[in-house]
């Protein structure tokens, strides 16, 4: 590590990444449901920030997928459909399985025993997979295998993919049955990191990406329909 890179002090985030990242965790958490009006004045009035601070943050998560413009309405969420669910989840497993072979190939025994932990706590989920603390559990293990393998582009790429089907992928992992059998599909994949197996980890996350579609999918037909 350089000496610059070991003195540099951590940039505090913005009010406008503040506001974005607030309207961005609502969204995720369900507090704000597809297709809802997101009220300008109300927004401004409960964040105590400007129209236009909050219009740049809004422009930021149309530009990541999460809402969309609507022109007379202004800013809504965006509503998943099969197409869309189909179309990033394709997306999802090729960029994720590259993740999971770089870093086969490329972490550490620190960096390995890192992700071994965020897998722990999503097993310890199990009994409890509530909506927050799977959505919270899961952000982070994807952010140690973002970050550490080994690749920087792989976050930039994967980052707001998983933003887009964050709110299938914990509907989904919370329908009967389907937690317990996500968290083991991932726990096989970070044995075939351990390993050092680069292929086996690879294709171990291609097809729990495959799983995870299906289940989705299943979870947006079955809303659909209830509607």
């Amino acid at each position: 590590m350089t000496d610059e890179a070991r003195l540099r002090v951590p940039r505090p985030p913005s009010l406008r990444e503040h506001v974005q990242e607030t309207v961005r965790s609502s969204i995720l958490n369900g507090e704000f449901r597809p297709g809802e009006h997101l009220i300008e004045r109300e927004l401004c009035e409960a964040m105590q920030v400007s129209r236009p601070l909050l219009r740049e943050a809004l422009a930021h998560l149309e530009a990541r997928g999460l809402i969309d413009r609507v022109p007379s309405r202004g800013f809504v969420v965006a509503t998943p459909t099969i197409e869309k669910v189909q179309a990033l989840y394709e997306v999802r497993g090729a960029i994720e399985a590259l993740a999971a072979q770089y870093f086969a190939e490329r972490a550490t025994a620190e960096d390995v025993a890192l992700l071994r932990s965020r897998l722990e706590v999503l097993k310890s989920l199990s009994d409890r997979p509530d909506l927050g603390r799977v959505r919270a559990a899961t952000s982070e293990f994807y952010d140690v295998l973002m970050s550490r393998c080994g690749n920087s582009e792989i976050r930039t790429v994967l980052e707001p993919v998983l933003d887009r089907v964050a709110f299938m992928r914990t509907q989904s992992m919370t329908r009967p049955g389907r937690f317990d059998k996500s968290v083991a599909e991932i726990g096989r994949i970070v044995d075939a990191i351990g390993r050092g197996d680069a292929e086996a980890a690879r294709v171990l996350s291609v097809e729990h990406v495959e799983a995870a579609g299906v289940s989705a999918l299943e979870s947006l037909r079955e809303t659909a329909a209830a509607g």
